[in-house]
């Protein structure tokens, strides 16, 4: 059972306020290098995003211990890594992706045009 000390402390660790942020460990936080030796299972890394080839990876998807070891891998990479991994190849219908992508793109516009957008968390609409 946790404290109710070690409990405030998860949640500060997981989420982030105004007033628990400090802009030096962020900074210092953007700072870190990635190296590809500490994730064995990534193909590639590119400006510091992890790359995950797809299709290498699904030759051994459903051997248990390999399993754990990527969860692992990708946890790590999320949490105390560079927060970002690609998944090159997860999905081989492109004609879906391009289907997908273009209904979004439609969605964009309407939204535009009709006044009706929420905007995005970085800018407003």
């Amino acid at each position: 059972m946790l404290t109710k000390d070690r409990s405030q402390q998860l949640i500060n660790q997981t989420y982030f306020s105004a007033d628990t942020c400090d802009i030096e460990d962020f900074a210092a936080l953007c700072q870190q290098k990635t190296s590809l030796a500490d994730y064995p299972l990534a193909a590639d890394l590119q400006k510091g995003v992890l790359i995950y080839d797809c299709h290498s990876l699904r030759t051994r998807i459903g051997d248990a211990e390999f399993d754990q070891m990527l969860r692992a891998e990708w946890a790590e990479a999320m949490s105390n890594g560079p927060g970002v991994v690609v998944l090159a190849g997860a999905e081989t219908d492109h004609a879906m992706l391009d289907r997908a992508s273009a209904l979004f793109r439609d969605m964009i516009e309407t939204q535009k045009r009709d006044g009706t957008g929420g905007g995005d968390h970085f800018a407003k609409p």
